[in-house]
């Protein structure tokens, strides 16, 4: 004789149909007009990120309701406190467990929900009518590529490397134009020793984080320092001019050199100093 009853062991976000007849010792009334609705969804679980880059990522979840289920996610930079979009709406009739993104800031954390809402996009006569509760969670792009790498030349054989710090990266991949890894260190410099004399050696660096590696920046370059030449020697004089050798001592073919002549030999005078390119003046 109850007026309603609750009606229970039903899928979730089904749509079920109902109607009603009274019934009494006499026979059966006619049926009322039917009634449907959805069951609700069930809240998506297990967010995760299939990947993610220093603009763009990929995220996924898990879900137990039907396949045509459909799912909104929104972003936010404050965990939602003021500020958030929805780059994938209710209304774009999402129902994929992935779903990418694009136009990301580099080295920020992005706040995540998802939620699902019940009922079927080809369904106009049933709408649904609740959104689940959330799914939240967080993603961090990886950083961009660093900007302030630079060279020193320490004597002809090494140089320096040295940068800035990265927010958020816990080592720095330096390599080389050749494209070997120089370093993979937690500081803020690298000297790579071993380099040959008056020589162009290039390097770029990228910062690592625990979400993954960023991008490279440009190559940087500098040269290691000349070896003073050896065997300096008169080879011939004549009564205005004098020819002057010298060993180039592994400095490469092109280097510069300066000739100084002075009137005494410690040089307390000097009377010229001649730039030339090749080992004798």
């Amino acid at each position: 004789t109850a007026t309603s009853l609750v009606e229970t062991l039903l899928s979730v976000n089904t749509l079920y149909g109902f109607r009603v007849q009274a019934v009494d010792a006499f026979g059966t009334s006619a049926l009322t007009p039917s009634a449907s609705a959805y069951t609700l969804a069930t809240a998506p679980t297990g967010l995760g990120t299939a990947s993610v880059s220093t603009g763009s990522a990929v995220l996924s979840w898990s879900s137990t309701n039907p396949n045509y289920t459909r799912f909104e996610l929104a972003l936010s930079l404050d965990n939602f406190v003021a500020n958030f979009s929805t780059p994938v709406p209710i209304s774009s009739n999402h129902t994929a467990l992935t779903t990418g993104l694009a136009s990301l800031a580099p080295q920020t954390t992005y706040y995540v929900r998802v939620r699902a809402f019940n009922g079927r996009n080809s369904d106009s006569s049933t709408p649904g009518t609740a959104f689940t509760a959330v799914l939240a969670g967080t993603f961090n792009t990886l950083p961009g590529a660093p900007g302030s790498l630079s060279g020193s030349a320490l004597g002809a054989t090494s140089v320096t490397w040295s940068w800035s710090a990265v927010p958020t990266a816990t080592s720095y991949t330096l390599e080389s134009s050749t494209g070997g890894n120089l370093a993979v260190t937690s500081g803020l410099s690298h000297t790579v020793t071993g380099l040959s004399a008056n020589t162009l050696y290039s390097a770029r660096l990228r910062a690592n984080t625990p979400s993954g590696s960023g991008d490279f920046g440009a190559f940087q370059t500098t040269f290691t320092d000349p070896i003073p030449p050896t065997g300096t020697a008169v080879a011939s004089v004549s009564t205005a001019t004098a020819r002057i050798t010298w060993n180039a001592n592994a400095n490469p073919s092109g280097t510069g050199y300066q000739l100084q002549v002075a009137t005494l030999a410690g040089f307390g005078s000097i009377l010229s100093a001649v730039s030339v390119t090749q080992n004798e003046a």
